[in-house]
């Protein structure tokens, strides 16, 4: 189990982990998660500590952006009306910590590795997207991709 979850950290922060999420319903859907499990509520983190969540998530929406834009279909960037990111905070209690998730969605088709991503549901209130059946290359491709723009973002 540790090697499979080691596979999908992006990066290590002083409190955060950033992971790329296992079962991929939008190309780049990544969470942060802190180091320190007794947190139930980001609220309850420490001042610091929500300051360098909010960092992070920032400088990782940024980063999902870039690498996204990178692989439209077309060659072309999507606009800010074509291409957001939900982010959302819960407790995750399988897994007994906080999680705040980043999805991207997106209205341009877009290519890692022969692994074609079509947000279908994009615009449309009220629906969940696709969920994706990821090869291992397509998977390690956005990891890895994270992982680049991510530090270059720092």
């Amino acid at each position: 189990m540790d090697n499979l979850i080691r596979d999908y950290l992006i990066k290590e922060f002083d409190n955060f982990k950033v992971y790329l999420l296992p079962n991929q319903y939008h190309p780049c859907h990544s969470y942060i998660t802190p180091k320190n499990k007794k947190y139930r509520d980001f609220f309850q983190l420490p001042e610091n500590e929500r300051n360098e969540a909010s960092f992070i998530e920032l400088k990782l929406a940024e980063a999902i952006k870039i690498v996204l834009n990178s692989k439209t279909e077309d060659k072309k960037p999507m606009s800010d009306f074509e291409l957001a990111i939900e982010m959302k905070t819960f407790y995750y209690s399988q897994r007994s910590e906080l999680q705040i998730q980043l999805a991207p969605r997106h209205a341009k088709p877009v290519l890692f590795g022969k692994t074609k991503f079509v947000d279908s549901t994009f615009g449309k209130s009220g629906t969940y997207p696709d969920r994706f059946k990821i090869d291992d290359f397509a998977f390690h491709d956005i990891r890895n991709s994270l992982m680049e723009k991510l530090e270059m973002r720092l």
